[in-house]
């Protein structure tokens, strides 16, 4: 069985400067910034100090987490754009029959501008022209999904 401890002030291997450190959970990153782990310095290298200051640091840290914990379950936290990318490539295949990544992979080639070909034949190759030489994006700049889907090996 697994020991688990209680949270406790973190020593800098470098400088021995104690911080207090903790993960915040992926969905409720927006409310931290954007942050994976908040680390706070204790400003101190002595343990008995740093005991106090982390307690302080982590009340206000779950106070933060239940904010953002009671916004996140009333839909009124706005996820990062980490954590919509995510939730997006590993959606089951929507009604277009596209998994996640392939959706991704037809999201980054239907930005893609036609205008940062270098040279002709090197955009005829790259972004798919025509026998005739014409840009098969049109005028919109963008590629329909089943170009994208038969000129890329997913």
């Amino acid at each position: 069985m697994k020991k688990t401890s209680m949270a406790s002030p973190f020593a800098d291997p470098r400088t021995g400067q104690l911080y207090f450190r903790r993960a915040v959970p992926e969905a409720l990153r927006s409310a931290f910034e954007g942050k994976a782990v908040v680390k706070v310095s204790l400003r101190t290298k002595d343990p008995a100090e740093a005991k106090l200051g982390f307690a302080r640091e982590n009340a206000e840290f779950e106070t933060k987490l239940a904010e953002a914990r009671r916004r996140f379950a009333e839909g009124t936290l706005v996820p990062t754009p980490g954590a919509l990318v995510r939730r997006w490539c590993e959606a089951p295949a929507t009604g277009t029959g596209l998994s996640g990544p392939q959706r991704l992979v037809l999201t980054f080639m239907a930005g893609t501008p036609h205008r940062v070909a270098r040279s002709g034949s090197d955009r005829d190759h790259k972004f798919g022209a025509d026998a005739e030489g014409n840009d098969r994006a049109g005028a919109t700049g963008r590629i329909d999904e089943s170009e994208a889907l038969t000129s890329v090996a997913l």
